[in-house]
């Protein structure tokens, strides 16, 4: 069931990273703002990578999910203090609640490939076919 919920938020993350980025872009302003539209563009293209590593148990996939999280992290702390001129403080709450969660979903994609390769009797490190 996790794996399902880390799955579907991916699918989303990936239009809301996509589209929100594309539509930001050309609104930026600040090298705040910028580096904010980068991260959200980058997990946004990030998201159906890992899905795909995830489902075919890439030995690469855990530098993908790593790359993903911090890409929503960095989107994440960054859009309330670039974006909605909030303060540092809720930038870095929002960052740490974009890491839990970030860090839930890796965690549920690494557990179902290492089980995907366990069940293949793949070795650490080598494709599952």
């Amino acid at each position: 069931m996790a794996l399902v919920l880390a799955l579907a938020l991916l699918v989303a993350l990936t239009w809301i990273g996509l589209a929100g980025g594309l539509k930001q872009l050309p609104q930026a302003e600040t090298a705040g703002q910028l580096v904010q539209t980068i991260a959200q563009l980058g997990y946004g293209a990030l998201s159906p990578a890992s899905i795909v590593a995830t489902v075919q148990a890439h030995r690469w996939a855990p530098r993908l999910h790593a790359a993903w999280a911090v890409s929503v992290t960095v989107a994440g702390g960054l859009a309330p203090v670039v974006w909605g001129e909030s303060g540092w403080a809720t930038g870095a709450g929002s960052a740490c609640a974009a890491l839990a969660v970030a860090l839930l979903v890796t965690w549920s994609l690494r557990s179902a490939t290492a089980m995907r390769a366990r069940a293949k009797g793949v070795g650490a490190g080598e494709h599952v076919r």
